[in-house]
C-alpha cells in the first residue's frame, strides 16, 4: 500500500497561504487527483495538478509552476535532489505488514548466514526509506547493517538513484555485501558494477530475497552488442535534456570534442523528454544520451539507431576500454 502525506502537505501549504498552488504528480497518483484538489482548495488556495509524466525529483516542475503563476509547487512522489524556488517536497512511501516483514528479515538472516557475512550495507529508494532502520535494527541481533550517507543529490541515509549510488560508496569499505530494498532490478544491476561483493535483492512487497548474480552478465551481452553496433559510426547527435536534474550542457559538449578529435561528426540536440519520435528526421548514426541513463537501459530498443551513455561511447572512441565499462552516474 502507497502512503501519501496528503494532510502533512495541507497543513504545510496552509501555513504559507499561497493564492495559487501548482502540485505535481507521478503517473501511480493521478487516480487521486481530485482528492488532491478537493484538499489543498479547503485549506484556502487554489490548486493545479500537471498531468505531464514526471520521472523523479530530478525532473521538477518549477518553470510550469512559474508560467502558470503559482506561489508554491508541491512535489509528491520523490525526495529533494536540488533546490526548487517556492517547493515543497512530499515522497510517497510504502506501507508493510509488521508481521510480514519480520518473517521476511528472518529469511534474510539465513541466506546471509549461508555466506558467513556479517557486515552488511543496507540500501533502498525512497519509497521504502521508513523500512530501512526497522531491517537494521532487527539484523543487528547477529549482523552489521551500515546505512551510509549519500552526496547533496541524496536526501535520505541509505537512498540510492538510478543515477547516483554515492550512500553505498561511504560505507563500501565496512561491508561485506549489500542487500538492497526494493522492488526493481535497476538498482541492484547498478551494485553489480561498483562492488564484486554479494549483492541480495530483497523484495518486501512481493517477499522474495535472492542473489543478485545472473543479471550483470545478460546486461551487459546486451550493452556489448550496442556498442559494436556502433564501431563504424561516423556521425553521432549528442542529447540533452532540459530537464533541471538531468541538463549536463558541459557534458555535452566534452563529448563533441571527444568524438570531432576522432575526425567524426557531432552534433548537439535538446528537448525536455529524450523521446525516439522526436528524433525522426535527424541524420546520425548514433545517438548519445548525456541525460539519466535509464534512458538507454530501459528504452534503447524504442530508439531507431544506437543509443549509448557516455561511457560507451569513450569505449566506442577508445578511450576507455571494455573493462571498464559501468553504469554512467549524474553527479
Amino acid at each position: 500500500m502507497i502512503k501519501i502525506e496528503l494532510s502533512r502537505a495541507v497543513k504545510e501549504i496552509a501555513k504559507r497561504k499561497p493564492k495559487l498552488v501548482v502540485v505535481q504528480i507521478p503517473e501511480g497518483l493521478k487516480t487521486r487527483t481530485n482528492e488532491i484538489i478537493e484538499k489543498i482548495e479547503a485549506s484556502g488556495s487554489e490548486c493545479i495538478v500537471l498531468m505531464d509524466p514526471c520521472f523523479g525529483a530530478c525532473d521538477l516542475a518549477s518553470d510550469k509552476a512559474e508560467k502558470l503563476g503559482a506561489d508554491l509547487l508541491v512535489h509528491f512522489g520523490h525526495s529533494k535532489m536540488y533546490e526548487g524556488k517556492n517547493t515543497l517536497f512530499f515522497p510517497l512511501f510504502y506501507s508493510i505488514d509488521s508481521g510480514k516483514m519480520v518473517a521476511q528479515i528472518g529469511r534474510l538472516e539465513e541466506e546471509l548466514d549461508k555466506r558467513n557475512l556479517k557486515n552488511i550495507c543496507l540500501a533502498s529508494t525512497i519509497q521504502f526509506r521508513d523500512h530501512l532502520k526497522f531491517i537494521r535494527e532487527s539484523l543487528g541481533k547477529k549482523f552489521k547493517a551500515h546505512i551510509g550517507k549519500g552526496s547533496s543529490r541524496i536526501a535520505e541515509e541509505g537512498q540510492v538513484l538510478g543515477c547516483n549510488y554515492s550512500s553505498f560508496r561511504n560505507v563500501n569499505a565496512e561491508c561485506d555485501a549489500v542487500v538492497f530494498i526494493g522492488d526493481g532490478l535497476f538498482h541492484p544491476l547498478g551494485f553489480t558494477f561498483l562492488t564484486e561483493k554479494p549483492i541480495f535483492h530483497f523484495n518486501p512487497l512481493g517477499g522474495t530475497i535472492r542473489e543478485f548474480e545472473d543479471e550483470r552478465e545478460m546486461f551487459l551481452r546486451k550493452r556489448h552488442g550496442a556498442i559494436a553496433s556502433v564501431q563504424n559510426a561516423k556521425s553521432f547527435a549528442i542529447l540533452v535534456s532540459t530537464k533541471s536534474g538531468q541538463m549536463f550542457k558541459e557534458r555535452a559538449f566534452e563529448l563533441r570534442k571527444l568524438i570531432e578529435s576522432k575526425g567524426k561528426k557531432a552534433i548537439i540536440l535538446a528537448m525536455d523528454y529524450i523521446m525516439p519520435e522526436y528524433l525522426l528526421g535527424v541524420e546520425a548514426d548514433a545517438y548519445v544520451n548525456t541525460a539519466c541513463p535509464r534512458i538507454v537501459i530501459d528504452d534503447y530498443s524504442s530508439f531507431k539507431k544506437p543509443i549509448l551513455n557516455p561511457t560507451e561511447l569513450e569505449i566506442v572512441l577508445g578511450v576507455k576500454k571494455w573493462e571498464e565499462f559501468k553504469l554512467d552516474e549524474l553527479d
